[in-house]
């Protein structure tokens, strides 16, 4: 009985003593938890894995009453599709839900709100061509614009067809080297913004129109390196470093393959090198000056391109006393062989892609008078004015995204507005963008 007692009384000093110690080391567990480091401000995306679901009669009824709609509803002056045809597309449309192929595309969280601000595509009562012209249209950068009409007869040429809706851009060719203007001479968050919104304008398109819609992006731009000629002989720098333009190009094919932009190709044209090798052929093809008014809004664009302290430096040492108008003289000259490089591209893209006349030319810089029939101008960035490839991204206070140049957010922070640069990370790529973070005035 005494031995019991005594080992009662063991086990209770150790139940005890147990306490004791926890009550006694949690403190500094909580401390040592509190003066941890914090996380990196970074937001991780993975591809979008293929998704295997089962399809439902739901499904199929939605996926056939779309199909039926496009039959029934063909073009003025068009035959409607016969119905072994339309049950045939259905079948197809199933067997592609099922493989997973239309899996959404994931983006980060910080873009929620700037996903919610892009237009959809309207459910009045409209033929599908107008809707998804007048959709695309939403895109354009200009107020008032024209012929819609010619767009709406590309879209129904393809739907009387059933096949991909056809779009192309020339965008994406090189980042601006001017710490003015951008974070870093290397792909960033804008240009995956910018890409973003083309896939989901394909996307959207696919949601009313099952054979949905492709972008072809035609990325290179041979008058860069004619550019590079001008600004060697005139300051010895690169304008477009050619060892950078590689290793954009290469981020650029990266990005658009694992971000999972499906809707998105970026094109191959090695033919470019064969058919103009020197600047006077491309004149020659052309056989007519820029215009005058796009030159003058260029020449601007450039000076203010090359207005930073390598290209200001290089001009001094070789025209002290007039380096300002020596730098302008070299913009001038940069932004006639851009432009000329320019409309040389335009018939190159004509001569490469196979039936051009069929595709909606998207791009950058629209018409002045507003005419979408030969190209649509729209804003990669909704809602934004400016290039990626010259700006950069930033989410505000809003928590919407937007292009400035490195120079307003500097202005910006002048007047007391913080921002800070943080990490978007896509699979290997680490993506810079800048975020508003607070505001605090000077008194």
């Amino acid at each position: 009985m005494k031995d019991k007692i005594m080992n009662t009384r063991i086990k209770t000093k150790s139940i005890l003593f147990g306490v004791l110690f926890s009550l006694i080391s949690c403190p500094y567990f909580f401390m040592g938890a509190m003066n941890r480091p914090p996380a990196a401000a970074t937001e991780t995306i993975t591809p979008p894995a293929k998704r295997v679901s089962a399809i439902t009669e739901a499904d199929v009824a939605d996926v056939t009453a779309k199909l039926k709609s496009l039959a029934l509803a063909a073009p003025e002056g068009r035959p409607a599709a016969p119905e072994a045809d339309v049950k045939k597309e259905i079948r197809e449309e199933i067997k592609a839900a099922a493989a997973g192929t239309r899996a959404a595309c994931e983006y980060p969280a910080i873009l929620a709100k700037y996903v919610a601000s892009l237009p959809k595509i309207s459910n009045d009562e409209a033929p599908l061509p107008k809707k998804i012209v007048n959709f695309l249209c939403k895109f354009c950068s200009n107020y008032v614009i024209s012929g819609e009409d010619v767009l709406m007869s590309k879209v129904e040429a393809f739907m009387t067809e059933r096949k991909p809706i056809q779009l192309l851009i020339v965008s994406f060719a090189v980042k601006s080297c001017n710490p003015g203007k951008v974070l870093a001479p290397a792909l960033d968050f804008a240009e995956y913004v910018g890409l973003f919104t083309l896939d989901y304008m394909c996307r959207q398109i696919q949601s009313v129109y099952p054979p949905g819609a492709e972008m072809l992006i035609f990325s290179r731009e041979e008058q860069t390196r004619s550019a590079n000629v001008i600004t060697q002989r005139a300051l010895g720098l690169d304008v477009f470093p050619e060892e950078q333009r590689a290793f954009y190009q290469h981020q650029l094919r990266q990005l658009v393959h694992t971000a999972g932009f499906t809707s998105l190709k970026i094109g191959d044209f090695d033919a470019i090198d064969r058919l103009y090798e020197t600047e006077e052929q491309r004149e020659k093809e052309l056989g007519k000056e820029p215009d005058p008014r796009e030159l003058r809004g260029l020449q601007t664009f450039w000076r203010s391109d090359l207005d930073w302290d390598d290209f200001v430096n290089a001009a001094k040492t070789r025209e002290p006393r007039s380096y300002r108008r020596y730098l302008n003289n070299v913009a001038d000259e940069v932004a006639r062989c851009l432009l000329i490089g320019s409309m040389a591209t335009r018939k190159v893209v004509q001569k490469c892609v196979v039936d051009y006349p069929s595709y909606i030319r998207l791009s950058v810089r629209a018409d002045e008078d507003g005419d979408v029939s030969s190209k649509l101008g729209i804003n990669l960035v909704y809602g934004s004015s400016g290039s990626p490839s010259h700006t950069v991204l930033v989410i505000d206070q809003s928590q919407k995204a937007c292009l400035l140049s490195r120079s307003e957010i500097d202005k910006q922070e002048e007047r007391g507005h913080i921002y800070v640069k943080k990490i978007c990370k896509v699979g290997d790529l680490n993506l810079a963008y800048m975020q508003w973070n607070g505001f605090e005035p000077e008194f």
